[in-house]
């Protein structure tokens, strides 16, 4: 019975010897070997409000020499954070648990983005599951037009494409309301002859003369 012992005591530690540092360290401290599935948070996200100025907090600066902390800035950080959803961590909600034992031993991972794939910053593009597509909508003098980027070759690129589309559509003046002053003037321009010619012909109607 003790040669037995003495053999496999032996046997274990040429083994261990055999084996390099990771692997040791896996056997004496790792308490929880199996790696489970990430789960995904997905955090609400609204897009701030377009004719209403910045809030104060964004023109903080609280590191380096010259600082300088607006009034009311961390009530007003705290309620941008709740309205606009403000990155607090990877590993955010349970980032804000205590740091004990019982919640660092938890057989879970969890990763957390600031904005989820499927919601765009840009105005106008949106994503449909159902279609799985990316779609750009406008308005063009007067009249409501929808484009389709297929997500056949990439979700992430047909969003790119989708939000470049859109940003190309603003600065050539195609959409209705975020033309600039020049590009309004430009199309009053344009339209003079068309204005000059429904007044000549209002104006026999209303004589009578047609």
């Amino acid at each position: 019975m003790p040669g037995t012992i003495i053999h496999k005591s032996g046997s274990l530690l040429n083994s261990l010897v055999n084996r390099n540092l990771c692997t040791l360290s896996g056997i004496f401290l790792s308490k929880h070997p199996y790696k489970p599935k990430t789960r995904e948070i997905i955090h609400p996200h609204m897009t701030p409000p377009e004719y209403l100025t910045p809030s104060g907090c964004f023109s903080a600066k609280t590191n380096g020499l010259q600082q300088y902390i607006p009034k009311n800035y961390y009530r007003i950080k705290w309620i941008e954070s709740m309205r606009s959803g403000e990155y607090l961590g990877e590993d955010y909600p349970w980032n804000l648990l205590p740091n004990w034992k019982y919640w660092k031993k938890r057989k879970y991972n969890v990763t957390y983005n600031e904005i989820p794939w499927f919601i765009s910053k840009i105005k106008g593009v949106s994503y449909y599951q159902r279609l799985n597509v990316w779609m750009v909508q406008w308005v063009e003098n007067g009249v409501h037009r929808i484009r389709r980027f297929r997500c056949a070759f990439g979700i992430l690129q047909a969003k790119l494409a989708a939000e470049q589309f859109r940003k190309n559509l603003e600065e050539s003046g195609r959409v209705d309301n975020r033309k600039s002053e020049r590009q309004l003037r430009m199309d009053y321009i344009q339209k003079r002859e068309e204005r000059i010619l429904r007044k000549k012909k209002y104006s026999k109607i209303s004589k009578g003369q047609f």
